[in-house]
């Protein structure tokens, strides 16, 4: 008596064969079905920007018909940055709908970063909109950050010394974000040291604010301050304690200049007559004198 498989004419090797073709043709349909399903027919661009939505797609880079759920959002989210110098975040996300979405913050302009050689314009977010030779007005202008050298257009802020980095962006975001009189009339950031930073308050008074620490405790108190100093020229120094500060008017500051030139001029003939006179002295370094200092605490 025959066995159905005799009876069919099938081989176990024949079964096994037929198997495995039957498998991967379930397995290309489905693929092909989720090819089709999950294929991107449409970008979409939301947010604003100067840059058209045909130039985000550009730089977004992502090929007509690719599969959705092979889409590396955040290397797309990177190319736009990196090639649209205006743009400072991208969020690229998937839509169910055959859509990628690329959701675009624009780059808001708010320093100039000036150098010997040329100027910075820098956004909220710290990236380098443009390296140009004209500070652009209307921006806070800062002195003293120092850029790397290789620094390019579209890249993030880094200076020289690293450790002025978060304290350059912490003064200006605090100096943005207050609304005292003395931050809404801030007209040079000098950052040279950042734990020793100046503002100037209407191009006549500097404020040597000292660190970055409480920051808006000495917005504050210098804005209470600044009515007495109507009309005036000079400098308002935190001290440590920044419940403490002093003031000294332009004469006083002049005046100051002029002793302390005077003394090193002194110093200096004294040192020269000395040199000159006693052969075999022993060497030392040269110390200037102590600059005399006439201040009003407050």
């Amino acid at each position: 008596m025959q066995s159905r498989g005799e009876k069919s004419g099938l081989s176990p090797r024949d079964k096994g064969l037929i198997s495995i073709v039957a498998f991967v043709i379930v397995v290309l349909l489905m693929l092909a079905a989720i090819t089709f399903m999950f294929r991107i027919d449409n970008i979409v661009v939301k947010g604003s920007s100067s840059y058209s939505s045909d130039d985000i797609v550009a730089a977004a880079d992502i090929e007509p018909g690719k599969n959705l759920l092979t889409v590396d959002t955040g290397a797309v989210a990177k190319r736009v940055q990196d090639r649209l110098f205006n743009v400072e975040s991208v969020k690229v996300s998937r839509s169910l709908l055959h859509s990628i979405v690329v959701d675009v913050e624009p780059a808001e302009p708010v320093a100039n970063f000036i150098t010997p050689k040329a100027v910075y314009i820098i956004s909220a977010g710290g990236k380098v909109m443009l390296i140009t030779d004209k500070a652009r007005a209307g921006l806070y202008n800062v002195v003293g950050a120092e850029p790397s050298p290789m620094l390019l257009t579209g890249d993030r802020f880094t200076s020289n010394d690293s450790r002025k980095d978060k304290v350059i962006f912490e003064l200006i975001d605090g100096i943005r974000a207050s609304d005292t009189l003395v931050a809404k009339n801030v007209t040079l950031i000098d950052v040279q040291s950042f734990s020793n930073l100046k503002i100037t308050y209407d191009n006549r008074i500097d404020i040597v604010l000292g660190s970055v620490s409480e920051l808006d405790y000495k917005l504050n108190s210098a804005s209470d301050r600044m009515p007495r100093y109507d009309g005036m020229e000079g400098m308002l120094k935190f001290q440590t304690d920044p419940s403490k500060s002093s003031f000294i008017d332009k004469a006083g500051l002049d005046y100051n200049e002029q002793v302390y030139q005077s003394n090193i001029e002194s110093y200096r003939a004294e040192t020269s007559v000395t040199v000159e006179g006693e052969e075999g002295a022993g060497e030392g370094e040269e110390e200037e004198p102590e600059e005399e200092t006439a201040v009003r605490m407050e």
